[in-house]
């Protein structure tokens, strides 16, 4: 390598470009930097490197935000996710209410119509110790019916 592409590597490496003599060299070969059929080259690729240097120094920023939207994120579909399974254990907590309500409606259901059976039989017995009244009343309350 000459003296001159050594300066040129020298004030290119510890410029604002760290690393782009090394890889333009790779891509373009080591004459490239004093050739100056090459300077347009170098001088685009110079700025390539410059936007893309600037790119990786605002990628961390962007990958902060990312990281911080993704917790965000995640938090929120774990809440949804406990709130899904607070929402199932009550669903089961008022099915089960429900059968036993029902369980409790059929039992007192089943209660009173043996009830009026029983009072049913007892009006028709000939040897029932009922006052007429009592009968009457107890016809009338049993035809309006539970």
């Amino acid at each position: 390598m000459s003296d001159k592409s050594e300066r040129v590597h020298t004030l290119v490496n510890t410029g604002p470009w760290p690393g782009m003599s090394e890889a333009f060299d790779a891509h373009m070969g080591a004459a490239c930097w004093t050739d100056p059929d090459y300077a347009p080259d170098a001088a685009t690729w110079a700025a390539a490197w410059k936007a893309a240097k600037r790119g990786a120094e605002a990628l961390p920023s962007e990958v902060a935000r990312a990281r911080e939207t993704a917790e965000y994120w995640k938090a929120e579909h774990l809440a949804g996710n406990a709130r899904i399974g607070e929402l199932h254990d009550e669903v089961d907590r008022l099915a089960k209410q429900r059968d036993d309500y029902r369980h409790g409606m059929t039992a007192q259901m089943e209660a009173v119509a043996s009830m009026v059976d029983l009072l049913h039989r007892m009006l028709e017995a000939p040897t029932t110790q009922i006052s007429v009244t009592w009968k009457a009343a107890v016809r009338q309350a049993l035809a309006l019916g539970p």
